[in-house]
């Protein structure tokens, strides 16, 4: 949502929303250090992604605006309750798997899932 809607970065900023430990995926993780640096350094544009990302991980990041974008609800709320809902899940599954390494976690949770 923050690749969608940039005022959500400030918003994250601002309350201290999220933080890499919580994305599951390598290239969310990525994603979010990225957009909350440059944000830091004076602001967030798309084109920015290619000085640190492949045209595949550019591609599924636009793949991933276009399906945020099909959503109907988008708002600055509807980001904090995602938010808030992905650090609950992040830490109910990291108190499950304290010792076990993430790439871990996420291939066991995936095949639990089948």
């Amino acid at each position: 949502m923050m690749l969608y809607r940039p005022e959500c970065i400030a918003l994250d900023v601002k309350k201290n929303l999220l933080s890499p430990e919580m994305f599951f995926s390598e290239l969310n993780r990525r994603l979010y250090t990225f957009i909350t640096q440059k944000q830091a350094e004076g602001g967030f544009d798309f084109g920015l992604l290619s000085e640190s990302f492949s045209q595949e991980e550019i591609s599924k990041a636009v793949e991933m605006v276009s399906r945020r974008r099909a959503l109907s609800n988008n708002s600055e709320d509807t980001f904090v309750t995602f938010a808030e809902e992905l650090k609950k899940e992040s830490e109910r599954i990291r108190s499950k798997s304290e010792n076990e390494d993430i790439t871990a976690v996420i291939q066991r949770l995936r095949n639990d899932n089948k």
